[in-house]
């Protein structure tokens, strides 16, 4: 049976870049390497404004990981590859339609498994009936702890029976006519790192910010819904007053009527990078501060499971208003992931329903200072998201923030200025802060492209994802490279042409 291979968890910056240029090394030596707990500020005023025909594809495209010999297959929501290794001795009885994600590990009792829950995501095929299925004897010592919608079917996380070997009751379980695929549940992280007092990210001179505020209005954003998957939110500070919707907990056991309370921070800063308000005379402006924001709970400061995300993600691809309301979800964030380089089948699909809805999804690339990027920022459709730094006449790439093959960009996160719980402020770094940066443009160019809010295909996505990654300042060897993508977006070039479909 294959199995999702699992990572230690990484927790802080290091001073051990897997590769830099000598500019970037000596401009950021001395700006990161320890982790210190967040330091609240006095809050400044408001920041003010200042007043694809060709796709390409040697900048854009997006080469398969080096650990990967195999091509990637199109997701599909109706048939998605759902093995996420490629065992040595193939089980002969392993549905055909699993498919491989090219990914090499070991056989299920052999691969490393740190943070392993114990628990499995079990896919039930599409149009399947869940009630017989789970009266299944192959299901008698087990329990389902969480159902999950997916598309046409469901996933459930499985927890295996008690006692002994579950070799072969996962074994019965897999050759379920109902099943299409199983693995084992991981758990996943925060990205992030506190703590270098500046604010620049929003500066016409680096990220530009200011200028595509002069070309997108914040009563045009007031449809578009940005769904953050965090620690939660501090619901009732001041920068996102009347613009939360509906907030969620997706954890394990939590009722969707629980608290989002956010014990962390790390949530509220992140959703404060998005869309902290511009007009309220305190504190700072997010990217997209006309925009309303869906928080969803899926981790704690321990982190959260894979079940936890992927119901959460779920949730916001399903998120639906009252029938007069015309917001839909067009923005997933996830400042989140593990350490490890392999794609997983599961976040893949999960993608996939969501650009096929009209949803850009945008992730973390992680703060391993690896040549790969994280899960599940690696899996196909996510636009992976690195961390750029500004120090005096300096620009470069964050010394901690992941590269490779399957990262598409980087944006402002270090120093970066947004709301915390209590009403305060503070300084985090990490591509966690990245990550939102990149959200927020999002965001500002469905509100500037999509005007009446009804552009749900996955074309469309894709010409915002090629958008983002063509506008760009190239801070490494000319055109894509493995450390900072195709460049830092710059948010002003990305919102300037008439159409989405021209050249930056």
């Amino acid at each position: 049976l294959p199995a999702m291979r699992r990572t230690f968890r990484y927790h802080g910056p290091t001073t051990q870049p897997w590769t830099r240029g000598l500019a970037t090394s000596l401009a950021v030596a001395n700006l990161v390497g320890c982790w210190m707990p967040p330091s609240p500020v006095t809050a400044p005023r408001r920041v003010n404004s200042e007043s694809l025909t060709a796709r390409a594809s040697s900048v854009n495209a997006r080469p398969q990981a080096t650990f990967s010999p195999l091509p990637l297959p199109p997701p599909t929501t109706s048939q998605a590859a759902w093995q996420t290794t490629v065992d040595e001795n193939p089980d002969p009885n392993m549905p055909a339609q699993w498919g491989s994600l090219g990914v090499t590990t070991a056989p299920l009792d052999q691969a490393r498994v740190q943070d392993d829950t114990g628990a499995y995501l079990v896919r039930v095929s599409d149009n399947a009936t869940l009630a017989p299925l789970l009266k299944n004897p192959a299901l008698r010592d087990s329990r389902v702890s969480v159902r999950i919608p997916w598309g046409n079917g469901w996933l459930l996380r499985l927890e295996a029976p008690d006692e002994g070997d579950t070799t072969a009751w996962r074994q019965a379980v897999s050759q379920l006519p109902e099943i299409r695929g199983m693995v084992r549940e991981g758990r996943k992280y925060k990205f992030s790192d506190p703590e270098l007092p500046k604010q620049w990210s929003h500066a016409s001179t680096t990220a530009n910010t200011t200028q595509a505020w002069e070309l997108v209005t914040p009563e045009s954003q007031a449809s578009i819904v940005v769904a953050v998957l965090d620690t939660g939110l501090d619901i009732t500070h001041p920068e996102f007053a009347g613009r939360v919707v509906t907030p969620f907990n997706a954890m394990n056991g939590a009722t969707p009527t629980t608290s989002v309370t956010d014990n962390d921070g790390h949530g509220t800063h992140v959703t404060g990078i998005i869309a902290a308000d511009g007009q309220n005379e305190t504190g700072g402006a997010g990217v997209a501060w006309g925009v309303r924001i869906l928080p969803i709970k899926v981790l704690t400061a321990a982190g959260g499971t894979d079940a936890e995300i992927l119901r959460g993600f779920m949730h916001a691809v399903n998120w639906r208003p009252s029938p007069d309301d015309g917001s839909r979800v067009r923005v997933i964030n996830m400042s989140l992931g593990n350490s490890s380089a392999d794609v997983s089948a599961i976040y893949t699909e999960a993608v996939a329903i969501a650009e096929a809805a009209g949803i850009v999804v945008v992730a973390a690339s992680g703060n391993n200072s690896a040549g790969f990027v994280a899960s599940p920022a690696n899996s196909p459709g996510v636009l992976a998201v690195g961390s750029s730094f500004r120090h005096a006449a300096w620009e470069g790439v964050s010394t901690f923030s992941n590269g490779g093959p399957r990262l598409d960009l980087v944006a402002p996160g270090e120093e970066i200025y947004a709301p915390l719980p209590g009403d305060r402020y503070g300084y985090f770094s990490g591509t966690s802060m990245a990550s939102p940066y990149v959200a927020g443009v999002a965001a500002l160019l469905v509100a500037r492209y999509d005007p009446l809010n009804a552009r749900t295909d996955a074309n469309f996505v894709d010409l915002v994802r090629q958008r983002l990654t063509l506008a760009v300042k190239d801070l490494g060897l000319p055109g894509r490279d493995d450390l900072a993508g195709s460049g830092r977006l710059d948010a002003g070039r990305a919102l300037a042409p008439a159409t989405l479909e021209a050249l930056p």
